[in-house]
């Protein structure tokens, strides 16, 4: 391996990639060009495209990048030169991200980052290298931190290995096929398609026929056609939904190395993310109702910031999808501090049952009213309000079936809330929350209840977990634990 390689530009297929992001600009030109009349339009067309390649040729011309011997270097600039430079000992994450026809040609993008809060100046981004190179910079990294010189291991071994080895878990396409059918959005989703289909001139006929059929009296065929319109709009949500995921997380590998964690996923774009396990700050157990009912999981952990980490201002998905029954005993392989077996949280009080289910019906209450005073002489309204109502209180008892609080093994706190008939249960130690609250309106304080509120970075900002309505001695016990674990070390 060379110790240093030099200065050296992007594949030329950086150019191309830059293009693809002015992609706006250049249909606009073409417009342009595209004009009648060979007049002002035309010749600023031409002028715009022209000015669109150019910069983007010479702005590659006077890019390079350099693994040198102590950091990772990227100068950019003619006029007005910037030299960014990452000492390998700073560096956090490795993101690589590979398309699919950019694998012949082993090219891949490669971003660089210290986990910053200002991860978006920090990081060094390289859009078109080869794909050692990323090898290259976790090896000086390695080395930088006192590690050993390892060779790189050959990826096809890796993925041979991947189902035996113990700090490897891959996910099945079955398993992928399971978290696209279970994924809520599939609700939100069949709304919309519905009523755009409603609104599409042929099928707009079709629903009119249905009402027809029903005012003759022939609402047994009308209800046949219904249903198996239903079930084509419920096949094609499904089947795009599928096909997302599979696209996404095809293939999607965790690999742990001591305390090295590698993401690899994506079929029409390979992505492979590195991160160490000391900037995880929260991990996050989540299931949907859907989820619930084929006994499955998702597992999430919030990072610390980098401009390299997908989403960055959302949580990285660990695992998108576990047995429940197998939860615990996969998690606590690769994170020690989560329990083998899961929390047993106190049962919220009936109180708590009461002022949830409350809150979710009169928060549905008010825009239902001012439906009313549009709607109220149509036959559909009354029962469609009584069966949202019955839905909002609903989801108000699953919320308090699924509020808690407890500390485990002396420094770490397990919280566990919901929403829209989600639940989710967070893990995090002492030294990875940034503050905790309390929250109390009049009335509460008189209840005796309080919302408990941790928070917890996440990308780069931070990420708020709430339990609402806790009884305030259990509330003040956790703050109590939260200030004076400091004196107990």
């Amino acid at each position: 391996m060379p110790s240093n390689q030099g200065p050296k530009h992007f594949n030329f297929l950086a150019v191309i990639f830059d293009l693809a992001k002015a992609w706006y600009s250049i249909v606009l030109s073409i417009v342009f060009i595209s004009s009648k009349e060979h007049g002002f339009t035309f010749y600023l067309g031409f002028v715009l495209l022209a000015f669109i390649i150019g910069s983007t040729i010479w702005s590659y011309c006077f890019t390079t990048y350099e693994i040198g011997e102590k950091e990772v270097i990227l100068r950019r600039g003619f006029f007005f030169k910037t030299m960014h430079h990452l000492p390998y000992q700073r560096i956090q994450n490795v993101d690589r991200k590979q398309w699919f026809f950019l694998k012949p040609f082993h090219v891949e993008q490669v971003t660089v980052d210290s986990g910053a809060s200002n991860a978006q100046k920090e990081a060094v981004d390289l859009a078109a290298v080869n794909d050692q190179v990323a090898d290259i910079i976790e090896e000086k990294r390695r080395l930088s931190l006192g590690g050993d010189s390892t060779p790189a291991e050959d990826q096809s071994a890796v993925e041979y290995r991947a189902e035996d080895d113990p700090n490897q878990h891959r996910v099945t396409t079955g398993e992928l096929v399971e978290y696209a059918v279970t994924d809520f959005r599939v609700v939100s989703q069949l709304f919309i398609l519905w009523a755009f289909l409603n609104h599409v001139p042929s099928i707009g006929k079709v629903f009119e026929w249905l009402g027809a059929q029903a005012s003759l009296g022939y609402a047994r065929y009308g209800m046949i056609v219904f249903i198996l319109l239903a079930l084509l709009v419920i096949i094609l949500i499904l089947g795009a939904n599928v096909l997302r995921i599979v696209f996404m997380l095809y293939g999607f590998t965790l690999k742990q190395d001591g305390e090295k964690f590698e993401i690899s996923k994506g079929l029409l774009q390979t992505s492979r993310l590195h991160f160490d396990k000391n900037r995880i700050q929260a991990v996050k157990i989540q299931q949907n109702i859907f989820r619930k009912i084929f006994h499955l999981v998702t597992v999430q952990v919030d990072l610390i910031a980098g401009k390299g980490v997908e989403d960055s201002d959302k949580a990285v998905t660990l695992f998108p999808v576990l047995k429940e029954n197998e939860t615990y005993d996969v998690l606590h392989k690769f994170i020690n501090f989560i329990p083998e077996k899961g929390i047993a949280f106190q049962p919220a009080k009936k109180r708590t049952y009461w002022f949830l289910a409350r809150n979710a019906f009169v928060l549905m209450l008010l825009p239902i009213a001012m439906a009313a005073y549009f709607c109220y002489s149509q036959i559909w309204f009354w029962p469609l309000a009584a069966m949202l109502l019955i839905l909002a209180i609903a989801m108000g008892l699953y919320k308090a079936r699924h509020t808690g609080a407890q500390v485990f093994a002396g420094e770490y706190l397990a919280l566990q809330n919901a929403h829209f008939f989600r639940r989710s249960i967070t893990y995090a130690g002492w030294h990875e929350i940034q503050s905790i609250n309390l929250r109390q309106s009049i009335f509460m304080a008189k209840a005796g209840y309080a919302h408990f509120v941790i928070a917890v970075r996440n990308g780069e900002s931070v990420n708020y977990v709430e339990c609402r309505y806790l009884p305030i001695k259990q509330a003040e016990g956790l703050y109590q634990w939260y200030r004076e674990f400091p004196n107990q070390k």
